[in-house]
């Protein structure tokens, strides 16, 4: 599972600050994010400015004629088109990647605001108690016994459903019998530069991981505010 200790084990946990708060771990995610995306952007600028390199294997003298394949990074045009491949499949696999990486720290710290909350005050209903599991369980917790609804969690909702088919199966948009996921086409109506759908999956652009990212610090805003209110009543 992956956790924000284990994605960045040098820091030395036990110095933060025991009363909850996700704005460390934010700052965390947002940098690696920002990373992410320069990576991304190296890589696509490599391409344009090295270009494929073209390797002639035959020439027909008769003709003039020169036959040969165009290879970059270890892949060649007789396989795949690879400008699509450098500057859109793989950069939208790596925000893939990464957006797997901060649903699931979101999703641990969620259960680990709960457990403390159950903790602190003496609670009698545990995470267990309730239906579903992960985000789904934590949100009925945080509705049912801290008592509040979330403004933001219609749209985690929406990336949950998105989360699923990445991690399952390979950011399709649709499911075996050709129908549109409804949760997964309305965010990419929402986020039409963000996302985008080619016929089988759905492509990351620039810009996602930080909407993504966004949306989880609002849903923790929301709840830490509330329930320091409700530690002050």
């Amino acid at each position: 599972m992956t956790t924000i200790a284990t994605l960045f084990p040098n820091i030395k946990w036990s110095k933060i600050a025991l009363e909850y708060s996700f704005n460390f771990t934010y700052n965390l995610l947002r940098s690696s994010c920002e990373q992410t995306e320069m990576q991304i952007e190296a890589g696509i600028q490599s391409f344009k400015e090295n270009g494929e390199d073209y390797e002639e294997i035959d020439f027909i003298e008769e003709e003039g004629l020169s036959i040969g394949v165009a290879h970059f990074g270890g892949l060649t045009d007789q396989d795949v088109d690879l400008k699509e491949i450098f500057t859109q499949y793989f950069p939208s696999l790596q925000r893939r990647s990464m957006y797997l990486t901060i649903f699931g720290v979101f999703e641990h710290e969620l259960e680990l605001f709960c457990k403390q909350h159950i903790k602190s005050t003496k609670g009698k209903i545990k995470l267990s108690d309730l239906r579903g599991n992960g985000v789904e369980r934590a949100n009925l917790y945080i509705e049912k016994v801290i008592g509040l609804k979330c403004k933001s969690y219609p749209l985690i909702e929406k990336l949950k459903e998105l989360r699923n088919s990445c991690a399952h199966q390979d950011a399709k948009h649709s499911k075996a019998d050709g129908q549109e996921i409804p949760k997964i086409s309305q965010l990419v109506e929402e986020f039409p530069e963000e996302l985008r759908k080619d016929d089988r999956e759905v492509i990351f652009e620039s810009g996602f991981l930080f909407i993504a990212l966004d949306t989880f610090y609002a849903y923790f805003k929301e709840v830490e505010d509330f329930n320091r209110e409700q530690r002050r009543a």
